[in-house]
């Protein structure tokens, strides 16, 4: 880790006041590891996206620096901790820098790749000894997390489990007939086959291991194309509880006391629980009006095309292992966001920074067998089928939730649960509007704008998901983050890949967010002697201001300058650059470097 990375990195944590999830901090006063070092590095190991360990801050005194005095022998002691305690032996990028005067010991920790997970304690075994980092601790892992990263090393079959005590008549005939139409349709080389044998090949019918003479319907076929799957008892939990609550908070009551508006728990072959679903959902939702062009137009508060492809998604990819089978899906709607929860994190080398890339070569479905029946099983009321199997279904929710302008939704995955939220205010709302016309960058991309509304609502974005959500090119989301970065607006979280992007304090609301006060506090600081354009009222921009107060007041320095505009020195030294290659500003002396420099029109004379 560089020097600029670790600043960055400790000033954060002096601002938020802690560690997380991917960041631990201890002190180091002797020269011993401080206590749970190992089940820190085992817990990041296991954690996606892997983490940090600083050794020489102290929390309890706001992250000062007081450094390791024996720091060469605690980078020794880390790395033979990681080869001799942990299995697998880890290999972390350990170095020892300088930090105000006192020297740290950092351990870069990467993610163990799924097929080497759980990392553990070689002392305490696979059971007792696996950890994640969950917030800003270290937590034992629990034997269903357990066993949840051992089956990631492979491909789970429980959807082609036989369901012993079904036979062919539970299946329901209708959705049968309709799936063994489409399927003959798109494969005419299976079209002659009969019935069964097409049943038996998708994998909807399998062979009793009571009787290998007789089929019966597997768990995945039963799903999907059951009469009553959940009249089963090993498919009973496998069903999706819909709650709607009247405040934001889970658990307080609405204006009439009342806890819930709508509480029910659905059952159904696949096609029908998505469709009933969908529907309460649609019954407890409003219409937002909206400008459209020259008209208005009213459009549902979560575009279905969304709401389809988050809740197949989860039918699809949750986990059906034994375990797992009596939790259902919750789903669950707020007056400001709707989420949906379903057993089982991320499977494969699915990560969340990779969701929504669209990349078939990463795909990876838990349940191979279902996913496949479902690409031929279609909604009754628009024949559109459930899944296409295509890792398209987080893109189409980011491009559909886009289209309709609303914030991009948030992804949170552990071992145990996957959690889709998706708020339903607009992501350019006038509020946002006037906030980023109060920054003076009327020159920024569209695409920026958006970046810039949604770290505004306290999300930091990857390169990867700035790419995604926003719909641009692997150079274009580099280059644009970048230009924020130079501008002032946004800066950079940690480094390599644990890199991220957030909002400059220097951006975070920097003028009154009412367009009049706007007016007002333009007026207000506008240098004397300087008469805008045209007499107009209309905000300057950033560039603009700073010229202004250079024609006034000339030479200042770029700390004036920042003082006087109550701006950042990153922007301001952004703003002169342009100046300065556009011929209006020199600068007095011939160093950037020098603290003296000054800045002056080029139309004032020496």
């Amino acid at each position: 880790m560089d020097a600029d990375g670790l600043a960055e990195i400790v000033a954060s944590l002096r601002r938020i006041g802690r560690d997380d999830a991917g960041l631990e901090v201890k002190r180091a006063s002797t020269d011993k590891l401080p206590g749970e070092t190992i089940q820190t590095l085992c817990a990041f190991a296991n954690t996606p996206g892997g983490g940090v360990l600083i050794l020489g801050l102290d929390e309890a005194r706001g992250f000062e620096a007081t450094g390791c005095e024996q720091a060469a022998k605690l980078a020794v002691d880390i790395a033979g901790v990681c080869r001799d305690g942990l299995v697998p032996p880890l290999m972390p990028l350990i170095s020892t820098p300088e930090f105000e005067g006192r020297t740290l010991v950092v351990a870069e920790v990467p993610e163990l790749d799924p097929a080497d997970k759980p990392c553990f304690l070689r002392g305490k075994g696979q059971p007792n000894g696996s950890y994640i980092r969950i917030s800003d601790g270290d937590h034992r892992l629990t034997s269903y997390e357990v066993s949840q990263l051992l089956l990631n090393r492979g491909q789970p079959i429980f959807d082609l489990e036989p369901v012993e005590d079904a036979r062919r008549v539970d299946l329901h005939d209708e959705l049968v007939a309709d799936y063994l139409r489409d399927l003959r349709l798109s494969r005419p080389a299976l079209a002659r086959r009969d019935d069964d044998d097409l049943l038996s090949r998708s994998g909807i019918l399998v062979r009793s291991s009571l009787d290998s003479q007789h089929l019966v319907p597997s768990l995945g076929g039963l799903l999907s194309l059951g009469r009553d799957p959940q009249g089963f008892d090993s498919l009973r939990g496998c069903s999706i509880a819909v709650t709607v609550y009247p405040t934001p908070r889970k658990g307080e009551p609405g204006p009439d006391g009342q806890r819930f508006l709508d509480d029910k728990i659905l059952e159904g072959p696949a096609p029908l629980l998505l469709a009933e679903v969908i529907d309460i959902l649609f019954a407890r939702m409003s219409r937002r009006g909206i400008v459209a062009g020259i008209g208005r137009e009213d459009r549902w508060e979560y575009p279905l095309e969304a709401l389809r492809e988050v809740l197949v998604n989860a039918v699809a990819h949750r986990d059906y292992s034994p375990m797992a089978r009596g939790t259902r899906i919750h789903v669950e709607m707020y007056p400001d966001r709707l989420e949906v929860i379903s057993p089982g994190g991320l499977f494969g080398p699915v990560s969340i920074d990779r969701l929504g890339l669209g990349d078939e070569s990463i795909a990876s479905a838990r349940n191979r067998v279902l996913v496949d029946i479902l690409e031929n099983v279609r909604f009754h009321r628009d024949r559109r089928a459930l899944c296409e199997g295509r890792a398209t279904g987080i893109p189409t929710v980011l491009n559909s939730l886009r289209q309709a302008g609303l914030v991009p939704p948030r992804f949170k995955d552990n071992i145990s649960e996957f959690r889709v939220v998706m708020p339903n205010r607009a992501l350019l709302d006038e509020d946002t509007r006037t906030w980023l016309f109060s920054l003076g960058q009327h020159d920024i991309s569209g695409t920026q704008e958006m970046a810039l509304a949604v770290l505004r609502t306290g999300r930091a974005l990857t390169s990867d998901e700035y790419r995604v959500e926003l719909a641009v090119d692997s150079k274009v989301a580099r280059r644009e983050l970048g230009d924020l970065v130079q501008r002032g607006l946004v800066r950079m979280v940690n480094q390599r890949r644990w890199a991220r992007y957030v909002l400059d304090d220097a951006a975070e609301d920097p003028h009154p967010t009412l367009f009049s006060d706007l007016l007002e506090h333009e007026a207000r600081h506008q240098p004397a002697g300087v008469v805008r354009k045209n007499n107009t009222r209309e905000p300057i921009t950033r560039k603009q201001r700073v010229l202004d107060l250079l024609t006034a007041e000339a030479p200042l320095t770029r700390a004036k300058i920042a003082t006087r505009l109550s701006l950042g020195d990153r922007q301001v030294s952004y703003e002169l650059t342009k100046l300065i290659g556009e011929g209006l500003v020199v600068r007095t002396t011939a160093s950037y470097s020098d603290p003296n420099a000054a800045y002056r029109p080029t139309s004032q004379p020496v």
